[in-house]
């Protein structure tokens, strides 16, 4: 069932509605094709703050257009106190404050993809699978 969530994010109340199941897998695989290696190293560090990691890894490895578009995909439908994000209101909101879109960008992840991340998901199997060879090796983990 599709959910709405709140969350309050610089003073302002964000209103992010999950996507429909299709939509999600294909934003998932986007997002997984453009991490990449990026990603898994992410994954092998054992940082538990990984999503925004995984947000200032895109925007390191993407170039700008790719970039816009998929923060344009992700905020689709996103309410800020109730007006819909769209890309001139994130042109004039978010100027001089990138910090908050990338807050908010988080919590889209969150909602759209919190089971990805919990205990039993696919992140939580290979950050486990990781540390265990991180355990056996420690070599393979740089700091």
């Amino acid at each position: 069932m599709i959910e709405t969530k709140e969350k309050e994010v610089g003073g302002s109340t964000y209103s992010v509605t999950q996507m429909p199941a299709i939509r999600a897998l294909k934003v998932q695989a986007r997002l997984l094709r453009l991490i990449g290696p990026s990603f898994a190293a992410m994954i092998a560090s054992g940082d538990d703050s990984s999503i925004p990691m995984a947000i200032t890894l895109l925007t390191d490895k993407l170039d700008e257009k790719t970039f816009e578009n998929l923060v344009l995909e992700l905020t689709q439908g996103v309410r800020k106190d109730g007006i819909e994000l769209t890309r001139s209101k994130i042109d004039l909101d978010f100027a001089g404050n990138l910090n908050e879109l990338f807050r908010v960008l988080q919590f889209i992840l969150e909602v759209n993809f919190a089971d990805f991340f919990q205990e039993g998901g696919i992140i939580a199997e290979l950050k486990k699978t990781a540390d265990q060879a991180t355990q056996l090796s420690p070599d393979l983990k740089k700091t």
